[in-house]
């Protein structure tokens, strides 16, 4: 299985950490709502690669959760341009995320939920006509087993290569599973599948089979927590930290790094090295999920 991990070029007053300096990533995964301004400008200019200085696999987020009332300023037709000038290895159509009391009624929720089919519909007869500008990831969203089954038979029409699922940050792990294994059953064994936003990759050895990749934020965010992922699911303030056998990068140069608080001023950097141990932790374990 691999993991894609969740990189944000301007995160808590700046970049998190070029994890791809310190080992080697199954690839990274930027959300477009992320990149604004000059930023943005920059990174179509010369490329998502060459503006990050990672030579592996980028996945572009659509990220429309990251903008106001989660409604992208692009259409769909407009982000698929931007999607092509930013020179990312696979990217995701527009879609809608239902997260708890996000939506009001059933209508919106069902309204939303065929804003992503649409959206879909168009990047389909786009991705027929741009067949050699890197692989498109069609978006199954939904909040319960029933809503997410509908999509995904409507979206397996496309008879895509890739999906990915959305919409699992507070689900519990058993209607996850339910999930995954309801989009598997309708999009068949042949193409791959990826979950947007798994906190706890715990939960991922029941997926086994199922799940080809997903993508996680938890290392920068435990990391700013004071937290040192030691294992699946499992976190330790560095204040209750008494050993950390780890073969992590960071580690190997001084073990003792992702337990140490810091002044003011190395706090950030202090923070980077503990999100580094973090992806690398996440990354060995998805790596040991055959």
């Amino acid at each position: 299985m691999k993991f894609y991990v969740s990189w944000h070029p301007a995160c808590h007053g700046g970049t998190d950490p070029p994890y791809w300096n310190w080992f080697n990533p199954d690839g990274i995964l930027i959300a477009l709502s992320n990149l604004a301004g000059s930023s943005l400008k920059k990174a179509m200019a010369i490329g998502l690669h060459a503006y990050t200085g990672y030579t592996g696999d980028i996945f572009l987020d659509g990220g429309a959760f990251g903008y106001p009332g989660h409604l992208s300023p692009y259409s769909q037709s407009q982000m698929l341009s931007i999607q092509t000038w930013l020179k990312c290895d696979r990217f995701s159509h527009l879609d809608r995320r239902f997260e708890k009391n996000m939506f009001t009624s059933d209508a919106e929720r069902w309204s939303a939920l065929e804003c992503t089919i649409e959206n879909a519909k168009v990047a389909a007869r786009w991705e027929r006509a741009h067949k050699d500008v890197g692989t498109l990831v069609y978006v199954v969203q939904g909040w319960d087993v029933h809503s997410v089954s509908l999509c995904a038979k409507k979206i397996s029409k496309f008879n895509a290569r890739d999906y990915a699922l959305g919409s699992l940050i507070g689900v519990p792990p058993g209607e996850i599973a339910r999930r995954v294994q309801e989009v598997r059953r309708i999009i068949g064994t042949s193409p791959r599948l990826h979950l947007f936003g798994i906190s706890s990759v715990g939960i991922l050895r029941g997926l086994v089979g199922f799940v080809d990749s997903f993508d996680s934020s938890a290392p920068i965010k435990a990391a700013f927590f004071k937290e040192v992922i030691t294992g699946p699911g499992e976190r330790a303030h560095v204040d209750s930290l008494f050993s950390n056998d780890c073969d992590c990068p960071v580690c190997r140069s001084n073990s003792r790094l992702v337990a140490l608080k810091g002044t003011p001023g190395l706090a950030r950097k202090l923070n980077h090295l503990r999100a580094v141990h973090n992806a690398f932790v996440m990354t060995e374990y998805a790596h040991e999920l055959l």
